[in-house]
C-alpha cells in the first residue's frame, strides 16, 4: 500500500493519479472493472461519462462513454453533495442504500 502512495505522490497529474487508483483498486478488489464517472453538473448531473478506467483482458472499454441517467441527478446528487455515496458489492442485486462515509 506504501509503493501506492508513493506513486500518487509523485504525480501532480490528475489523469495519472486516476490511472493508478482505478489499477491498484481493481487489482485489490479483484474487480473485473474499476473506473471513475464524471457526472456533467451542466446537465443537472443527469449525464456524464467514464474518464478513467482498468479493467480485465476480454471486457470492452467505457472510456468517454456517454451516460445519461434517469435518476442519479433528481434523486441521488444531493445525498452525494453533502458526502454521502452508494456502495455496490454486486449490481444484480436489488435493495441499494445510501451510505455516509466520515473522514
Amino acid at each position: 500500500m506504501s509503493g501506492v502512495i508513493a506513486r500518487l505522490r509523485r504525480s501532480l497529474d490528475l489523469d495519472t493519479v486516476f490511472q493508478t487508483t482505478v489499477t491498484e483498486v481493481r487489482e485489490l478488489l479483484n474487480a473485473d472493472r474499476t473506473g471513475v464517472f464524471r457526472f456533467l453538473p451542466d446537465t443537472e448531473w443527469s449525464d456524464g461519462e467514464f474518464i478513467s478506467e482498468d479493467v480485465r483482458p476480454g471486457w470492452d472499454s467505457v472510456l468517454a462513454l456517454r451516460v445519461h441517467d434517469h435518476c442519479f441527478g433528481s434523486q441521488f446528487a444531493f445525498h452525494y453533495q453533502q458526502g454521502r455515496i452508494q456502495a455496490v458489492a454486486d449490481i444484480l442485486m436489488p435493495g441499494l442504500a445510501i451510505v455516509t462515509l466520515k473522514f
